[in-house]
């Protein structure tokens, strides 16, 4: 296929003309014109990466509780644990690519992220759904810039605090991109003090040493959220009673 046999392939499909169409008016096989497409396609894609550019996003979500954060800049009071969940979405040549991150506000920053994954439409709304059900599937659009602010503010919170993000949370961040310049002012923690909400997944006495040693024992609070059910051992350790 000649250069401008190529050339006038992509003119016309940023026209929106079929392969067929595009065959026909070339002289060439369909299946030679759908395979010059993708490849195109993939070109395009690796020079935005080379250029840093992502892919265009399709969505960007987060639950209610911290969209109404978002508006007051300060942790919500009333919420139960101080998490919150984020995703974004990109387009990605016929298919999504999802990341995600649970975030603690009050303390711990990334708790927990997965992707870039990429997905179909179908399963992208069942994970979407399946994230949101924890908060009664309740979430709002938001921009790209606010997913950042809460995203990247946490994390940045959390290390000044000694504490390191999940394994996965570089990888994850790429999808939600660069890290800008600035970022919109959002309050972590509560009044000031980190308050660390103890989980099932969490080592309490390691992250306890780390708070200890990074701003002192009587400046910061700890949770126990009552369905995990504990108490203290002899050198004042969590001991949960399932264990």
């Amino acid at each position: 296929m000649t250069k401008e046999q190529l050339e006038e392939i992509q003119r016309l499909r940023g026209l929106e003309a079929s392969p067929k169409m595009i065959a026909r008016q070339l002289g060439l096989r369909p299946a030679e014109v759908s395979e010059a497409i993708r490849k195109q396609a993939i070109q395009a894609v690796e020079e935005r990466r080379e250029r840093g550019e992502l892919d265009p996003v399709h969505e960007c979500l987060v639950d209610e509780m911290t969209a109404r954060y978002l508006l007051d800049g300060k942790p919500m009071g009333d919420s139960r644990d101080g998490l919150g969940s984020v995703i974004i979405s990109r387009m990605e040549r016929g298919k999504l690519s999802l990341c995600t991150f649970l975030v603690d506000y009050w303390c711990l920053g990334i708790k927990d992220a997965d992707g870039p994954r990429r997905v179909d439409k179908p399963e992208y709304e069942a994970r979407r759904d399946y994230v949101y059900s924890a908060y009664d599937g309740r979430y709002r659009h938001i921009t790209v810039e606010q997913a950042q602010a809460i995203v990247y503010g946490a994390k940045e919170y959390a290390a000044t605090l000694g504490l390191e993000p999940h394994a996965d949370a570089a990888r994850a961040l790429e999808g939600l991109g660069k890290r800008p310049e600035t970022l919109f002012a959002l309050e972590f923690g509560q009044e000031g003090k980190p308050v660390f909400v103890n989980g099932p997944n969490d080592n309490f006495s390691v992250i306890k040493a780390k708070l200890d040693k990074s701003v002192g024992s009587d400046n910061y609070e700890s949770v126990f959220l009552s369905e995990y059910a504990f108490d203290f051992d002899e050198n004042n350790e969590v001991l949960f009673l399932d264990d």
